[in-house]
């Protein structure tokens, strides 16, 4: 085996060198070496209506099934909060102290039929303008694996659902580990 140098010195096979020239025989050198960064889209300044808020979301396939998701007992109890909420709301949001605007209920859903329906009910939540939701997504202790498929999902899109400020499994009384309470973001109104 006939080896060589390369440019930072090493040794490398003939054969590497004639098998890398053959990979690459096609590509086209790049004209420059400066990288343009993506520019997202500027927002427009129309208000959304509920309707376009959700074919944006679902362009953003926000509450589709997952490949990867963490691992979550049946019994687990789930806790996410963004930056900058207070320590007060978290505390009142935990003892189930805030005044609940809505249920949904995905227990026993198929995670489309969970997504779709927990897409609704984030789009009417915001034109409704409602504050805390109580969402029972059960603990999965009827699905084939006898794992909490749903939750997993659930606890994957709220962490990805931009107007979700904070959520955490529901007191007993409410559903506990089965459930969960969500506090949403103040909607501002443009006049």
């Amino acid at each position: 085996m006939t080896t060589k140098k390369n440019n930072s010195g090493k040794n490398v096979a003939k054969e590497d060198t004639a098998l890398f020239r053959k990979m690459v025989q096609d590509v086209t050198p790049l004209t420059h070496d400066k990288i343009e960064p993506h520019q997202p889209p500027a927002p427009s300044k129309n208000k959304a209506t509920p309707a376009s808020t959700s074919a944006q979301a679902a362009s953003q396939g926000r509450f589709i099934e997952m490949d990867y998701l963490v691992e979550i007992s049946p019994n687990e109890a789930l806790f996410f909060s963004r930056s900058g909420v207070q320590p007060k709301m978290l505390s009142k949001l935990k003892h189930g102290q805030y005044p609940i605007n809505h249920t949904i209920d995905l227990h026993g859903m198929t995670i489309e039929q969970a997504g779709g329906q927990l897409h609704e009910c984030i789009n009417t939540a915001i034109a409704e303008q409602w504050r805390t939701l109580l969402l029972i997504h059960g603990r999965g202790k009827g699905s084939l694996a006898n794992k909490p498929v749903i939750k997993q999902h659930v606890n994957r899109w709220l962490r990805d659902t931009p107007e979700v400020l904070a959520f955490c499994s529901a007191m007993q009384r409410d559903g506990g580990t089965g459930a969960l309470y969500i506090l949403l973001k103040r909607q501002r109104h443009t006049s």
